[in-house]
């Protein structure tokens, strides 16, 4: 199975292909034949028809070969206030899965009674030129960013180029801009006909799966990860915890807007909206208005105001009787910083005091919650298995279609890793031992990496490793 990462633009020789290989490819495309006994189709939670989607959003695609194996898409939404020190983690942790198609959309699109288009067309679509960078040449996610307005354009060959989205505003943490900012990035996601799933992370946010496994598991989640349930009758003090409203913060005004003390509700910043409630967001106009009006925190306010980018989402879907839709606990991202059992468990250091922890790859492991039977292994092992290129779906023998999903306790990626942590953090993912183990990138990548770095790194063969097969 060939993905980009033998192919990463300036790291290695890009083959030369044969003047007749788009002959060649459609022969082998004409003969290809899929099993389709037993076959019905797989649809993803909340995946609607590619034809549906198109009449919603009024718009097509950018991406054809997803299109036309009707593949959802997952779409991240950075909300910086800098740059971005982690873009060349991003950068190669998607170009890890080019050329990387989910399997089972495949299947499901040859086995149609009526497909939209011929397996000869599909195989055309879908063959990239590994000329293109590796990070331009996947399929999986869409990615966009509402950075200062007054940040200079990324170059032609960088992962965020042309990401921004039009009319960015500075946006402060705590300010009504920063909600502001997530309303304007899924009203850009969601022209996006593909995209099914929008996830909020910010310049300080890392990946702690590989690519295949993030994709696989919010796709296998039917509700938004975002806590905004009643904390009510919840369950054991660490989701109280993370439902404490701040009761406080509620103004009696915000009950003029339909929104008494029991609606109030507080939620971490890095959440994931299913399509439907990242509708809700975009299109509200009526709930951000008693936001913008009573709860902007500005310096010469009182401590008890509230901040709207910790509250407005989750409250709105409370409003709308959403909140019973959403997993209860919003463990999108991890910000805790120890190795140590997570009683004795400390948050990452705030961004004005000085970095204490060191950054091991004991550390990243450590914030993917083991201790809460997150088995990462077994997930990493079964989501790769269920991606390959074009070709790879007409191979003989078994097919898997399949992974293993994570529980919703076990968050996705790592937060508060600012710029000054790029050095260590790159030592933890790169380094020898931290490829094998983390998995966050396959091996060839993490030597591609090394070129940027300056670590030796020994040959590894271009695949992930796993302690668990099974």
């Amino acid at each position: 199975m060939k993905g980009a990462l033998e192919y990463e633009e300036g790291l290695v020789d890009v083959p030369k292909l044969p003047e007749d290989y788009h002959n060649l490819l459609s022969q082998a495309a004409g003969a290809m034949v899929v099993n389709c006994s037993g076959w019905s189709l797989t649809r993803t939670p909340g995946h609607m028809d590619v034809r549906e989607k198109h009449v919603e959003t009024g718009h097509a695609t950018k991406d054809e070969c997803a299109d036309a194996i009707r593949a959802p898409k997952v779409a991240l939404l950075f909300q910086t206030q800098a740059g971005m020190p982690h873009a060349q983690l991003w950068q190669q942790w998607l170009g890890s899965i080019a050329d990387l198609l989910p399997l089972d959309s495949i299947r499901d699109e040859a086995c149609r009674p009526q497909p939209l288009v011929d397996m000869v067309t599909l195989s055309r679509t879908c063959f990239q030129s590994p000329v293109l960078p590796a990070h331009q040449r996947q399929h999986l996610f869409s990615i966009y960013l509402h950075n200062p307005p007054d940040q200079a354009a990324f170059p032609q060959d960088h992962v965020f180029f042309q990401t921004e989205v039009q009319g960015r505003v500075p946006a402060f943490m705590g300010h009504q801009p920063r909600t502001i900012a997530v309303k304007k990035l899924l009203e850009v996601a969601l022209w996006e006909p593909l995209n099914q799933r929008f996830v909020t992370l910010s310049e300080a946010s890392i990946p702690l799966y590989p690519p295949e496994v993030v994709y696989r598991q919010l796709l296998s989640e039917t509700f938004s990860r975002i806590n905004a349930c009643d904390s009510k009758g919840l369950p054991h003090a660490a989701v109280m915890q993370r439902h404490d409203r701040k009761d406080s913060r509620w103004q009696p005004a915000m009950a003029g807007f339909g929104i008494p003390k029991e609606m109030w509700r507080r939620h971490h910043q890095r959440l994931s909206l299913t399509r439907a409630h990242a509708w809700l967001a975009a299109l509200d106009d009526h709930i951000i208005k008693a936001f913008e009006g009573l709860c902007e925190s500005l310096p010469d306010k009182p401590a008890g105001t509230c901040y709207s980018d910790e509250h407005y989402i989750s409250t709105l879907l409370s409003y709308h009787s959403q909140d019973i839709h959403t997993d209860c606990l919003g463990l999108v991202a991890n910000d805790t910083w120890s190795t140590s059992p997570p009683a004795n468990q400390q948050n990452r250091p705030a961004f004005d005091q000085p970095l204490q922890p060191q950054i091991t790859m004991e550390l990243l492991l450590n914030m993917r919650r083991p201790s809460m039977h997150c088995m990462y292994d077994v997930a990493i092992v079964s989501a790769a298995r269920t991606f390959g290129t074009f070709l790879d779906a007409f191979a003989p023998g078994p097919v898997q279609y399949d992974a293993r999903a994570l529980h919703l306790e076990c968050p996705l990626f790592g937060d508060g890793f600012r710029a000054e942590t790029v050095p260590q953090l790159q030592q933890a993912v790169f380094c020898p031992r931290g490829r094998d183990v983390l998995q966050i990138l396959p091996c060839s990548m993490a030597e591609a990496a090394s070129k940027y770095t300056g670590q030796h790194q020994p040959h590894h063969h271009p695949v992930r490793h796993s302690a668990m097969e099974y």
